[in-house]
């Protein structure tokens, strides 16, 4: 048999983080309306859950243009200031034990157990998943602080084509000396599985809602699971 390569989105997939992003946004967005005496209407929570899915940083600038046009030049204040709150944010969440999806921990940990190939592959920034590895007291199984042997690539590293785009998936495979043909990606949204499906994987996707099910099959994922133990393609390697 081929060898595998196991290749995992973070948000979403391994923890439950976009609802922390949303809050950092939108605390952000009220900050600078604040410093700059500006008069604008914030969105709302669930409107910035819906504009962040599978986005990268970048997404921040779409929110100003959407949201706050106010502000459009200072999106770069508006960046940073996102950044900065959603990294104390996360850092709060190290005992948080809602915060990781157990199950898909659980998957990742068995699969290196077992000496399979696994990379983690987000758009979040590098250094925000060295952050996430923390968090999730990944630090044994995912190395984060050797550049040469870590297990992950960010946004840093496609930054010009992150997902949808099939890129960072194809750098993955390249970096494990996999065909793509042989990796399995493990997703949640609609732009990691048109990059997992454009890269010629096989795409594993994530529903944490019964609603959601037919929308991640209808943007191309070839199963759908409410826990990633359950994919039937893991029958053939576990």
């Amino acid at each position: 048999m081929s060898e595998r390569a196991f290749l995992f989105d973070i948000d979403g997939v391994l923890c439950n983080s976009e609802p922390l992003v949303a809050t950092a946004v939108q605390q952000a967005l009220i900050e600078l309306k604040e410093k700059y005496n500006l008069t604008f209407n914030e969105p709302s929570h669930s409107a910035l859950l819906t504009s962040i899915h599978g986005g990268t940083v970048d997404v921040i600038k779409e929110i100003v243009i959407t949201f706050s046009p106010e502000l459009l030049d200072k999106c770069s204040e508006v960046k940073e200031r996102c950044i900065n709150i959603y990294k104390q944010l996360l850092n709060q969440k190290t005992n948080d034990d809602n915060f990781p999806i157990h199950s898909s921990i659980e998957l990742l940990k068995l699969l290196l157990k077992n000496n399979h190939k696994v990379l983690l592959v987000s758009n979040q920034l590098v250094d925000l998943i060295k952050d996430y590895i923390k968090v999730l007291k990944l630090e044994e199984y995912i190395c984060s602080d050797k550049e040469d042997k870590r297990l992950f690539l960010g946004y840093d590293d496609f930054k010009e084509t992150p997902k949808p785009f099939p890129d960072p998936y194809l750098k993955a495979a390249n970096l494990l000396n996999v065909k793509a043909s042989n990796c399995v990606v493990f997703e949640d949204s609609e732009n990691g599985i048109k990059a997992g499906k454009g890269a010629g994987m096989y795409v594993v996707a994530l529903a944490c809602k019964e609603e959601e099910f037919e929308k991640l099959k209808s943007f191309g994922a070839d199963e759908v699971v409410f826990s990633l133990l359950d994919a039937t393609i893991l029958k053939k390697v576990l």
